[in-house]
């Protein structure tokens, strides 16, 4: 009995010295979700407020039938008139969002698909130009 009371008061106490917290899959949240560029193009950077780039993937654009890319996915994509580029600026991950001129007098735009560096789920940021 004596036992008993001591294993049972040792199995109240787990809960004290372990902590419980629930892990998120992957939470990556960037400065800003949407950038906008003028028709001469250009570069912005996003900073990563919270999370970290795994994988870039351009997941919709206009304007194209979704020519082959350029890059490994991880730290530089090109596809067509949209440029990624993964920097580390102070141990935290950026991204740097460069658009070429666009000649035609549509306006575009692309969703860029970025997954975070510890989990499978990410996060999406729109693009649009003039």
């Amino acid at each position: 009995m004596k036992l008993f009371k001591y294993v049972f008061a040792i199995l109240l106490l787990i809960p004290v010295f372990v902590s419980c917290h629930k892990v998120s899959g992957g939470r990556i949240v960037f400065d800003t979700d949407e950038v906008h560029f003028d028709k001469a193009g250009g570069s912005r950077t996003l900073h990563i407020v919270e999370g970290g780039i795994r994988h870039m993937h351009v997941s919709e654009m206009s304007g194209t039938d979704y020519p082959p890319f350029e890059g490994d996915g991880e730290t530089y994509l090109k596809r067509d008139w949209i440029e990624l580029s993964k920097v580390v600026e102070e141990e935290t991950d950026c991204l740097v969002i460069t658009v070429s001129k666009n000649d035609s007098s549509e306006s575009r735009y692309a969703h860029i698909y970025i997954s975070y560096w510890g989990g499978e789920s990410g996060t999406t940021v729109k693009v649009y130009q003039e």
